[in-house]
């Protein structure tokens, strides 16, 4: 597609400019004064945060196709989290957030994409940290839940003894949150809550898209919700090895260019 050709022609030279500015900031050239690092580091982070948007655009280009795919191994969630988590340290610190890690279930065991998922978790902290003030807090927890089947079919939640179980990572913060009638269009490929704030701390709108896609097709589920008394909680459900296997959802961006209905796009879990 169209999308996917211009995001891979513009991640080429970027991976060049990104290279060359490390270089600089190693000073493998020469000696650089204080100022001068301080403009390498603003290329630097700059050209990162166009990197991220430009791999999103990618995804999302084949999210269109139907062509995003996933390999699925055995692991525990919670060590996936905890890498995430001392990842995301260093940017907490700098922001001057308090990143809390209070995982506790390390014998949940299940069969997940570490990198998709890992994605996933990646980018609902990171946003955490973002919309969260200086001196603020971000709480990643967890907890087993076991799903039923409701009156109607739909599959809920409860803390009771039920057919499946579900590993629940939470992440909490106490930012700006999210108004109520919102907390699902989030989900929606470039939607952004409010344009001018996320401009303000970078994003295109396109990570919760991918997030959703990724855990339905693990099976799970993710959601937004109010943290009381100020802030927002994101639940991602990852099922138990038990847990349906299927594909990642398509999705259409700009044009009906989705595959025939019945398309077979191949085991996405090889």
């Amino acid at each position: 597609s169209l999308l996917a050709t211009v995001s891979h022609e513009l991640k080429t030279p970027l991976t060049s400019i990104l290279g060359y500015s490390e270089m600089l900031s190693e000073q493998l050239v020469g000696p650089l004064n204080d100022e001068q690092r301080e403009y390498l580091r603003t290329i630097h982070d700059r050209g990162m945060h166009l990197l991220n948007m430009i791999t999103g655009l990618l995804d999302m280009s084949k999210l269109e196709l139907g062509t995003l795919s996933m390999k699925r191994s055995n692991g525990k969630p919670l060590e996936l989290a905890r890498e995430v988590a001392t990842t995301m340290l260093p940017i907490a610190k700098k922001r001057n957030v308090t990143l809390l890690f209070e995982c506790t279930e390390e014998r949940f065991e299940t069969r997940f994409d570490p990198v998709r998922l890992g994605q996933v978790i990646t980018n609902v902290v990171e946003n955490a940290i973002k919309f969260t003030p200086d001196g603020g807090k971000v709480l990643l927890s967890d907890r087993i839940v076991e799903a039923y089947e409701g009156d109607e079919g739909d599959v809920g939640f409860a803390l009771t003894a039920v057919p499946k179980q579900f590993y629940e990572l939470r992440v909490l913060d106490n930012g700006v949150g999210i108004p109520e009638h919102l907390r699902d269009r989030i989900f929606d490929a470039f939607y952004q809550v409010d344009s001018s704030t996320t401009r303000g701390h970078g994003g295109t709108g396109l990570g919760l898209a991918i997030a959703k896609r990724v855990i339905e097709a693990h099976g799970g589920t993710i959601e937004a919700k109010p943290n009381e008394p100020q802030g927002t909680m994101f639940l991602i459900r990852i099922p138990a090895n038990d847990g349906a296997r299927k594909s990642i959802p398509s999705v259409a961006l700009f044009s009906s260019s989705l595959p025939p209905e019945g398309t077979d796009t191949g085991d996405p879990f090889p």
